[in-house]
């Protein structure tokens, strides 16, 4: 396998695109697999850059892949924070979830961080959401607790989305019983206002998928729904629970 892979990294380099581009999607494929690509983060991080957009994207891809499988592709921050501005709306979707997945892990990210701002007024709204996610995590990360709670008051739903699972993310891991139910409080009534719950929501699906336990998270959210006064205050709470199918 490393002989395949070495081949793969070479061929990352080659004249002809589409043996850079066979190269990236094998590598995405592995990566898929779980198979450890340390060796070929600087290559997929040369790649970000090639002449061809396919070729930009399946090694983006393929970053990604490697981070959501607990690798450490820090190397490439600063060549995803530089693809933030690439005209391609796919490669951008996947540039910012690379960089959440570095700071759901917790490392630097600070020399994406200007570039992650910028994706708050990206026209496509699942960069500006999945952007708000990875940012939200850096500032509470880093202690900038007042500039993550300002994202959740941001004029737009796909930021207040991305800053709910950001904060969510962060309270559930650190088991912050108090900050996750002033959260979940923010959560009012009706189908307007539902970017913090989708938010909060997303966190816990994606948490659950990857096999991590947040029985934390749904004792804080049973516990309010036990002091809830009336149906006005239950009504988001089990807006929450349906989502997540937990209806018992």
């Amino acid at each position: 396998m490393e002989s395949e892979i070495g081949k793969r990294i070479q061929d990352l380099q080659h004249e002809n695109a589409e043996v850079r581009w066979g190269a990236a999607a094998a590598l995405a494929e592995d990566a898929d697999a779980g198979v450890d690509l340390s060796a070929a983060v600087p290559a997929l991080t040369d790649a970000l850059q090639d002449a061809e957009g396919a070729v930009r994207f399946k090694a983006a891809y393929a970053l990604v892949s490697i981070a959501e499988h607990g690798g450490d592709i820090t190397p490439a921050i600063p060549a995803l924070a530089g693809a933030l501005a690439d005209e391609s709306e796919d490669l951008r979707r996947e540039t910012v979830w690379a960089l959440y997945c570095l700071a759901y892990e917790g490392r630097d990210i600070d020399a994406a961080a200007a570039a992650l701002v910028g994706c708050l007024k990206d026209p496509n709204r699942s960069v500006r959401g999945n952007g708000a996610i990875g940012l939200t995590l850096h500032y509470l990360n880093t202690g900038r607790v007042q500039e993550a709670q300002e994202l959740l008051e941001y004029g737009d739903g796909a930021v207040q989305f991305g800053a709910a699972w950001g904060h969510t993310d962060h309270y559930r891991k650190q088991q912050a019983k108090a900050e996750l139910q002033a959260l979940i409080r923010r959560i009012r009534p009706g189908i307007l206002d539902v970017s913090i719950r989708d938010g909060l929501v997303g966190s816990l699906d994606w948490a659950r998928e990857r096999g991590e336990d947040i029985s934390f998270a749904l004792s804080v959210i049973y516990e309010l729904l036990a002091d809830a006064k009336d149906s006005l205050e239950q009504a988001p709470l089990y807006g929450i629970l349906m989502k997540l199918d937990r209806r018992d």
